[in-house]
């Protein structure tokens, strides 16, 4: 019977760490950014401006001194060739019709008055939490129906990538709304807001962020790697889930703000700590206490997505709490398979050698994490 505890461990520890090894191919200083992208869309009655923010890599071309900004002189120099190449994948259609295309063949690229500022400007002014990998553009589409008739396309996601996601925001008469853009469903109505189908949305997009913020799946584990009680394991998974819901709301609410590297770089200093204490301590009675100090910066990470949609709109609170439940019911199958594991764990012969291998392994994963977040703080 040991035997066999002994073989199905081993499987499913290949598979855990194949999983997360897997997952850090991302560039880890930007683990969340990678494939994302945010648009603010405000609609008038006489036109639909998009405030577009995207990895600068997506439009490459016009990236002429490779520093991943797109700044105001290259926006001018490859204006043409922008216009070109967004209004093929970003474009207004009406659904009632049969028409397909945007109702204009190609929105206008708005770029600043070099009088407004002396300074280098890019197409717009991205958020403080922006990473330095993306640009932010404006593009102005006419409209020419009424708004029940209008719907936007966005399919500019890169080829052959599923996880790639558009948070937006659109915004008419005052009040906004929030959705998700996938290539599964890369159209949104302008007219529509149903508060069912954004609670699903980010719903979702709180659980995906969780399964794949492989940073925060590593320090809840190394938080869990020595509990050998489940009272102990529902006293950490507590503060760490009181903790950064408390900073994911200061932060979304823009009451707080962390520069994004200094915190993924923190992320990644407690994964190094939590492991390394691992392996020299013997009681973690009180780890809770300091599970509640890093959940509160963990909070921050979260936070990254949300913090680029406007802290003004009324269903932000909303939004919050369908994102935050997500982050929780990713916890839960972490935790759950990890318990699983773990117990598993016990009862073969060399235990303690796996749980030091692991320790030792997100050791040097936080190390590396930490050198490539630290290089990215100006």
């Amino acid at each position: 019977m040991n035997y066999r505890w002994q073989r199905l461990c081993l499987g499913l520890l290949i598979v855990l760490m194949a999983i997360l090894f897997i997952g850090t191919n991302a560039l880890p200083g930007r683990a969340h950014w990678a494939d994302l992208s945010t648009a603010e869309i405000h609609v008038s009655d006489t036109n639909v401006r998009v405030t577009l923010t995207l990895p600068t890599e997506w439009v490459n071309f016009a990236d002429d001194n490779g520093d991943q900004i797109l700044a105001r002189n290259e926006l001018q120099a490859h204006e043409d060739t922008l216009v070109q190449f967004l209004g093929d994948r970003i474009y207004l259609t009406q659904p009632s019709t049969s028409t397909e295309r945007s109702l204009v063949n190609r929105p206008t690229l708005e770029i600043p008055d070099p009088g407004l500022d002396s300074g280098p400007l890019t197409g717009a002014t991205p958020a403080p939490s922006t990473p330095a990998t993306h640009s932010t553009v404006i593009l102005n589409f006419q409209r020419t129906a009424p708004l029940d008739e209008l719907a936007l396309s966005y399919t500019l996601f890169p080829e052959g990538d599923a996880t790639a996601q558009s948070l937006a925001t659109i915004t008419q008469n005052g009040r906004s709304r929030h959705v998700v853009l996938t290539p599964d469903q890369p159209t949104v109505a302008l007219s529509q807001s149903s508060r069912i189908t954004q609670v699903g949305q980010f719903l979702m997009l709180g659980i995906e962020h969780m399964l794949t913020g492989y940073d925060h799946v590593l320090f809840l584990l190394s938080l869990l790697i020595v509990s050998s009680r489940l009272s102990e394991i529902i006293k950490i998974v507590t503060a760490f889930t009181v903790a950064h819901s408390i900073s994911l709301a200061l932060a979304t609410f823009n009451l707080v703000r962390l520069p994004g590297p200094w915190v993924e770089s923190a992320i990644a200093l407690s994964l190094i700590y939590v492991a390394a204490e691992n392996l020299v301590r013997k009681e973690m009675r009180q780890r809770w206490i300091l599970t509640c100090a890093f959940g509160f910066i963990h909070g921050f990470g979260f936070a990254g997505l949300l913090q680029e949609l406007n802290p003004s709109t009324s269903n932000l609170a909303l939004v919050l709490a369908s994102f935050n439940i997500g982050i929780e019911l990713g916890q839960v199958v972490i935790v759950a398979i990890a318990f699983f594991i773990l117990n598993a764990l016990r009862k073969t012969t060399w235990d303690q050698r796996i749980r030091q291998f692991l320790c030792w392994s997100m050791i040097g994963l936080g190390s590396v994490w930490l050198y490539e977040r630290l290089s990215l703080i100006h």
